[in-house]
């Protein structure tokens, strides 16, 4: 699972790093998208955080 967008967007107040590690923090911030491969466990925690299928992100 490739993700290839640059594209910035933002998702309910929070920070998805998802340069390696997904992770949540507690700031208004833009999600920026860089080209990463993904495991199934982390296309698990994307479904998790309702990141799929959103703008930005390659299913």
């Amino acid at each position: 699972m490739y993700f290839t967008s640059n594209e910035i967007i933002s998702i309910d107040e929070c920070t998805y790093n998802l340069n390696g590690d997904l992770t949540i923090k507690e700031v208004t911030n833009p999600i920026t998208f860089t080209t990463i491969q993904w495991s199934h466990e982390k296309s698990l925690g994307l479904k998790k955080y309702g990141l799929l299928g959103k703008k930005g992100i390659s299913k």
